[in-house]
């Protein structure tokens, strides 16, 4: 699994956690977990995903 950060200066603003399609599961410096970008198949795979490892962040991810 990749993981990438975004920053503008030394200090990351997101971390891409992982990959899926086109869709990013993004983690912010303040905690905050986002699913952006992909198709709904990319998607329902992320949350797919989520549900498997992650279940308390599955509850929080869109429904495609």
């Amino acid at each position: 699994m990749r993981r990438k950060s975004y920053s503008q200066g030394s200090q990351p603003e997101a971390e891409v956690l992982a990959v899926f399609g086109d869709a990013r599961l993004v983690k912010h410096i303040n905690g905050k977990i986002e699913l952006r970008g992909g198709t709904v198949n990319d998607q329902r795979e992320a949350r797919a995903w989520a549900e498997e490892f992650i279940p308390e962040l599955a509850a929080t991810l869109p429904h495609p």
